[in-house]
C-alpha cells in the first residue's frame, strides 16, 4: 500500500499490537514519525533490537507501566526469529497497557501473516516500483526549482543503491551542488554522485560521528561485503576526525567562518558540509580522544595476527558502548 493508504488504514484500525512489513529505512522513518504524531506524545517511545535484547524484556515493557504511570510506544526491530512469540501475543487478545510495533523487512511465516491480517494489525509498505521512483525524482527536482534534461531519472536509478534513503540522499546532494541557473544533465550528475563504495564510506563516517550505532555497523558490514579494505575505511575515518578537529579549531580559536575554513583546508565540498554539521557534537577533548583511539586502533590492526575486520568491529562496539 502507499504511504497515504497506510495512514488511512492505521487510523481506522486501533490495536495494541501492529505488524509492519517494510524493507526500506526511509519509509520506516516516515511510518514511525506518523505513528508518534498520531498518538500525540501520549506514549513514551522505546526501541528494541531483538538481536541485542530478549523477547521477554520486550514483553515485560508491553504489559507494564512505570512507577509514574507512564505508557510506552514500543518499536521492535530484527523480529525474524520470534514469529511464534508474536503470534501468541496477537492471539492472546489481552488489553495491554502499551502499544507495540513489530518491524519486519519481510515476513516469512505464513501463519504470522495470516494471523496479523485476520486481526487487522498487519500493514505492508513495499518500496515504490520503478515508475513511481521516477516520479519521485522528477517531483523532487521540480520542488527544488531544478531544470532537468531527459534520462536523468533513469540514470540516477541505475547509479545508486536500491533504497529510498540512498535516493533522497543523492537527490539532496545533487540539489546542493548543482548550479540551478543551468539545466541538470547526466554529466553533471556523474560529477556529483560518488561510487557506491565511496558513498557507503561517507555514510559510515556520518553515522559514526552522529553516534548512530546500528547504522554504523550495518554500513560497515556492507563495506566488507564490497571487499573494502579495513585500513582504507579506518584511514578515511582518521582523516575525518583530524579534519573535524581542525575545523573546530579554526572556527572557535581563529574565528573563521564556513567558506574561509573550506578554502583553507581544501576538503571535498560534500565531505566538508557533513563534517561542519557535526561541529558542536564534540568538545576538543572528545575529538582528541577519538583521534587518539583511532590511531591506536590503526597500530593494533597493523600488528595484529587476528582477524583485522573483527578487531575493527570490536572497536566500534566498545566505542559506542562508552556513549551509552
Amino acid at each position: 500500500m502507499s504511504y497515504n493508504s497506510f495512514k488511512d488504514f492505521f487510523t481506522n484500525n486501533q490495536n495494541d499490537i501492529y505488524i509492519i512489513e517494510c524493507p526500506d529505512l526511509y519509509l520506516k522513518k516516515k511510518i514511525k514519525s506518523f505513528i508518534n504524531t498520531y498518538f500525540n506524545n501520549k506514549y513514551t517511545e522505546m526501541n528494541f533490537f531483538l538481536n541485542e535484547a530478549s523477547f521477554q524484556e520486550v514483553y515485560e515493557h508491553l504489559r507494564s507501566t512505570s512507577l509514574f504511570g507512564e505508557k510506552f510506544l514500543i518499536y521492535v526491530y530484527d523480529c525474524g526469529n520470534y514469529e511464534k512469540e508474536i503470534i501468541n501475543l496477537i492471539t492472546d487478545k489481552k488489553n495491554f497497557k502499551n502499544k507495540i510495533i513489530f518491524f519486519f523487512n519481510k515476513i516469512k511465516s505464513k501463519k504470522l501473516l495470516d494471523c496479523s491480517q485476520q486481526n487487522h494489525c498487519f500493514f505492508s509498505m513495499p518500496v515504490p516500483k520503478k515508475n513511481e521512483l521516477k516520479k519521485i525524482i522528477r517531483n523532487f527536482f521540480i520542488k527544488n526549482n531544478v531544470q532537468i534534461t531527459s534520462n536523468i531519472d533513469e540514470f540516477i536509478l541505475e547509479s545508486i543503491p536500491d533504497d529510498l534513503e540512498s535516493l533522497y540522499s543523492e537527490l539532496r546532494k545533487i540539489v546542493d551542488f548543482h548550479d540551478k541557473t543551468k539545466p541538470l544533465t547526466v554529466e553533471h550528475v556523474k560529477k556529483i554522485i560518488f561510487s557506491t563504495k565511496e558513498e557507503n564510506i561517507f555514510h559510515f563516517i556520518d553515522c559514526f560521528f552522529t553516534k548512530n550505532f546500528q547504522k554504523t555497523l550495518e554500513i560497515y558490514n556492507n563495506l566488507l561485503q564490497m571487499k573494502t579494505d579495513v585500513e582504507y575505511i579506518l584511514n578515511m575515518l582518521i582523516n575525518s576526525a583530524s579534519n573535524l578537529l581542525l575545523i573546530k579549531s579554526l572556527n572557535k580559536e581563529k574565528n573563521l567562518k564556513y567558506n574561509d575554513i573550506q578554502k583553507t583546508l581544501k576538503i571535498n565540498p560534500y565531505a566538508f558540509k557533513k563534517l561542519y554539521e557535526k561541529l558542536n557534537l564534540f568538545s576538543f577533548s572528545e575529538l582528541s580522544n577519538i583521534l587518539e583511539k583511532l590511531l591506536l586502533l590503526q597500530y593494533k590492526i597493523r600488528i595484529s595476527g587476528k582477524d583485522r575486520e573483527m578487531v575493527f568491529k570490536n572497536f566500534l562496539i566498545d566505542f559506542f558502548f562508552s556513549y551509552k
